[in-house]
């Protein structure tokens, strides 16, 4: 499936959920002044005109009722995904309490770094028995992902890890923000309708408990008829938040079952976990789904608003307000044949092969001549079905464990951190107060690194330094600050900054402080995506691979032309921190679209022996834009050597030749 295609459909999606949104919203507006005028003309029988601004302020009233809603709502939802998991009454996974949370976890993390996204959030509604699953968030550096539990008792490891890819691949398309959006959106839409039905029931509560009186039974009158007009007439809305729903969403289901099956390379785990959904829907008749979908609802209110985000959708299949295509469709284009449903019966915890306490993370990546990669250290062989780790053989893997294992802490997670950054030739960090008492942890955890390889480490410090920042992530913004800004001095200390000490401060930085999307820099104006902005990374690039300056101010100028930038300036400015921080920012303006052009512009000028660090800056550089990252072919030309073992990380001395140096 091309992703370029899908985004192109996502973007008219968007576009269209506007011009949906706004033809509702006068659809409602309209229906309540016509309301409106018709019951004046039947109470005071046209002898009395409209009061001056009558049907201007019913206008205003209603509209504002609809995009005040929309907006609270959509502001609500921008404090992250958790905000719709804990609406739901989702629980946090508790990994030492629970082993179907820790395997819940492990494969969530596992999935996130293969696809090279931010670790998600993981979030269990304990009290739903059906198997159903769901990815919310505003971008890519912040979602969550919310699971059943009857998708845990339910489904085999395989089959949750296909589930869990399926919504992971949502928040790599960018489906997730789009879906999050469309659930504010849709409340104000449905607003009215909420409030004619508590006028209703206010006017109940009151008649029943003034039966004394007539008084308030005769106040309680006009508010019943309002109530019943107002949620008659916000039915309206209503349907059409449905419908918006149901027409925005069955494709992007095609192409996350797709991605799933790309993450997990087998197509029986999500094909499994379908099996057994379509298995529960059919066992008490046709409309069983439905039935079910009805029950969820009752035990979580919330769950109707989001029934466009799940994994099967509670609506009846086939129908006209369905937010899903049917499963039997699903399964047809999974295996390409009709499939019949599987038993779903709960598994029993005797039955499941014992979860790890870490992640089933395999670095054991044998050198590979085609990758240039060395034998690399394994950080933690534990398959699935293994109740033991691995006998640690050679001192290295001891060391790897114990990296591993540092993750599991976010005291040890920023000891960690520091361990892998740190430059062994320079000075100490200063660490602030906040973070001393991870200052020995670090000491301990340079040394083990000191056990490993180059080439490991290399391969190691991408996903520690992913599992690092997802346990220091929920600490509060104050502590994150601090460690972030410790880091900054620390790559700093010596004037220059290495391409990849960027690369990681940057990913670091992201992943503990994300930006909304679309958002620029803490202060200042928001900056705009300039042509200077664009020639600085190319610039960069072309310095890192040793490319020519006029083919890589040729790449640049074609870069800026199907970015449809102004030309502006013939040369990038000097390349500092500052400068490269201001132009990935300006990027991050670039149309939804674009990024992904801009991104393949750059990888086309890689040649085929282009370093590992230069590929990680145009993940990075994804992260930071917030695109997909680019799919990018193995390195070719290198044999595979052993590496000496490792003194630190970043040592002075031993930075690469294809390393840019960035001035402070």
């Amino acid at each position: 499936m091309n992703f370029s295609r899908h985004q192109e459909q996502a973007e008219r999606a968007a576009r269209r959920l506007l011009w949906l949104y706004a033809l509702a919203t006068v659809s409602v507006v309209l229906a309540v002044d016509l309301a409106a005028a018709l019951l004046w003309n039947l109470a005071w029988a046209g002898s009395l005109d409209y009061p001056q601004g009558f049907l201007l302020t019913n206008t205003l009233v209603v509209g504002g009722l609809i995009l005040g809603g929309s907006w609270l709502e959509t502001a609500r939802l921008r404090e992250g995904g958790a905000v719709i998991a804990l609406r739901l009454g989702a629980v946090e996974v508790d990994p030492d309490a629970d082993e179907a949370h820790r395997r819940l976890r492990n494969v969530a993390e596992e999935l996130a770094i293969a696809a090279r996204i931010a670790v998600p959030r993981v979030f269990v509604l304990e009290d739903e028995p059906s198997i159903n699953a769901l990815a919310a968030g505003f971008d890519r550096n912040d979602s969550v992902v919310v699971v059943t539990r009857g998708a845990l008792q339910r489904l085999t490891r395989d089959e949750l890890q296909g589930v869990v890819a399926h919504e992971l691949s949502h928040v790599v398309n960018g489906d997730v923000a789009l879906n999050t959006r469309l659930v504010g959106l849709n409340y104000g839409l449905e607003l009215v309708a909420l409030l004619g039905r508590t006028m209703l029931s206010r006017a109940v509560l009151g008649a029943s408990a003034a039966r004394a009186g007539a008084t308030p039974m005769l106040l309680g009158v006009p508010l019943a008829a309002a109530g019943v007009t107002l949620a008659a007439l916000g039915s309206i809305g209503e349907l059409a938040a449905r419908a918006i729903k149901a027409g925005i969403g069955r494709q992007r289901e095609f192409f996350a079952d797709a991605q799933a099956v790309r993450f997990t390379r087998q197509r029986d785990g999500l094909g499994g976990a379908l099996r057994k959904v379509l298995a529960l829907q059919q066992g008490n008749g046709a409309w069983a789904g439905w039935r079910a979908g009805a029950a969820a609802s009752l035990r979580h209110p919330y769950w109707h608003n989001v029934s466009h985000l799940l994994l099967a959708g509670p609506e009846r299949a086939g129908g006209w307000f369905a937010t899903h295509p049917t499963l039997q469709e699903r399964l047809r284009r999974l295996y390409g044949r009709s499939v019949e449903a599987l038993d779903a019966a709960v598994i029993h915890t005797a039955a499941r092969a014992r979860e790890p306490d870490l992640p089933a993370l395999d670095f054991a990546l044998a050198g590979d001549p085609l990758r240039g990669d060395a034998p690399l250290p394994v950080a933690w062989l534990m398959s699935p079905g293994r109740r033991a780790p691995v006998p640690l053989e050679k001192p290295w893997m001891g060391a790897s464990v114990k990296l591993a294992q540092a993750t599991r802490d976010p005291r040890d997670a920023c000891a960690l951190v520091i361990a892998l950054l740190q430059d062994a030739a320079g000075p100490p960090p200063t660490w602030p107060a906040s973070w001393r008492s991870s200052a020995l942890r670090a000491e301990a955890l340079r040394a083990a690194l000191r056990g490993l390889s180059a080439a490991g480490v290399r391969a190691l410090r991408w996903p520690l330094v992913e599992l690092a920042a997802a346990r220091i992530r929920p600490m509060p913004k104050p502590l994150r600050e601090d460690l972030v800004q410790m880091v900054r001095q620390m790559v700093t200390a010596d004037g220059r900054v290495t391409l990849e000490e960027w690369i990681y401060f940057s990913l670091l930085r992201l992943r503990l402080l994300p930006q909304p999307s679309g958002a620029g820099p803490a202060s200042g104006a928001r900056p705009v995506a300039d042509a200077p902005a664009v020639r600085l990374v190319f610039a960069l690039v072309a310095h890192c691979v040793h490319l020519g300056e006029v083919r890589a101010d040729r790449a640049a100028n074609a870069a800026i032309r199907d970015l449809h930038l102004a030309p502006i300036g013939s040369s990038p400015r000097a390349l500092t921190l500052e400068a490269l921080d201001q132009a990935v920012s300006r990027l991050r303006q670039l149309p939804a679209l674009a990024k992904p052009l801009l991104v393949r512009h750059l990888a086309s000028v890689l040649p085929p022996d282009a370093s590992d660090d230069v590929r990680d800056f145009l993940r990075v550089l994804c992260v930071a834009v917030d695109c997909p990252p680019p799919v990018l072919p193995p390195r070719l030309g290198l044999v595979a050597t052993d590496d000496p073992p490792h003194r630190g990380a970043g040592a002075s001395g031993a930075v690469p030749a294809h390393h840019a140096a960035i001035a402070h």
